[in-house]
């Protein structure tokens, strides 16, 4: 009976062992990643959905910092937004298009 104990104890402590290194790669691997930005995040309600974008997407917005980017469900209409004077925090209107527009223009049609 002791045998069979101590037999056992030589299988499972290869297991534990690899059980502690896949732990330790999984912890290097999340310390490894990047911080969220804002601009990755897109959120959704009401019919539309938002999203902050780095400058440099889109030719028509040209020299903006980051942007917002709103997409209205419901008109179908894709509007992107900057705040030009950081210190007045006013959100002005930088781009507005139809989306059947713009899919059409990406099809060259």
């Amino acid at each position: 009976m002791k045998r069979t104990n101590a037999i056992q104890r030589l299988l499972i402590a290869p297991l534990w062992a690899s059980a502690f290194v896949l732990a330790s790669l999984v912890v290097v691997q999340f310390a490894k990643r990047p911080a969220a930005f804002a601009d990755e995040a897109i959120q959704g309600r009401d019919g539309f959905s938002f999203a902050t974008v780095r400058n440099g997407l889109i030719a028509a917005v040209p020299a903006m910092p980051d942007c917002l980017w709103v997409l209205d469900n419901r008109t179908e209409m894709l509007y992107i937004y900057n705040i030009e004077d950081a210190g007045s925090m006013r959100l002005q209107i930088r781009y507005r298009e139809n989306i059947a527009t713009l899919f059409r223009q990406a099809r060259g049609r």
